[in-house]
């Protein structure tokens, strides 16, 4: 007989089963690629997008306390008058201060997890800076002084209102009334 010698049906089916393995080798490589891509997505935007923003207190039992504290700060700030006479206007600053040691006292009041967000000490320690500092403010001008109110700056010689109007409810904004006061402000960051 010429020709080429049939192949037995052992060594046939051998060279179909070789075939299968790597079929079943290269679905398994794109399958557990694909996998990998999609977990690897997955956790960009989780990472992104779905984690706590260290800068911002985002605590919502934080934010629904503050909301009755911070209106009457807002109110507290609304009611100085610029042009009241110099014992008036310290009454009226006063007021501010007994506004933004409800604010602090209230959020220091919440339980011990709410004050464990990142940003939230460092809120309260800029309020009770600009209390401090306004207290002192008002302290002096009823006592007849013309004073000077120094806004406290951070560490790197910005205004502390910067971080605090951004890390807080907006409805706890550093008053204007207060802003003003400072007459050479520290300087926003920029961005």
């Amino acid at each position: 007989m010429s020709g080429s010698p049939v192949a037995s049906p052992v060594a046939h089916a051998t060279r179909r089963s070789g075939l299968r393995n790597w079929t079943w080798i290269i679905v398994g490589s794109l399958v557990g690629g694909a996998c990998l891509t999609g977990a690897a997505a997955w956790l960009l935007v989780h990472a992104n997008f779905v984690h706590d923003r260290l800068e911002l207190i985002d605590d919502d039992r934080t934010w629904t306390a503050l909301s009755a504290p911070c209106a009457r700060l807002q109110d507290a700030g609304h009611s100085v008058d610029p042009t009241a006479p110099p014992t008036d206007r310290a009454a009226q600053l006063e007021a501010v201060v007994t506004a933004i040691d409800g604010v602090t006292a209230t959020v220091r009041a919440l339980p011990a997890d709410a004050l464990e967000d990142s940003p939230v000490q460092g809120w309260l320690s800029d309020w009770d800076a600009i209390a401090a500092e306004l207290d002192r403010y008002a302290s002096d001008l009823a006592a007849g002084a013309d004073p000077t109110f120094e806004m406290p700056q951070t560490d790197d010689g910005y205004t502390i209102t910067f971080r605090m109007n951004w890390a807080g409810p907006e409805e706890c904004a550093v008053p204007a009334a207060v802003e003003s006061l400072d007459l050479t402000p520290p300087p926003v960051p920029e961005g």
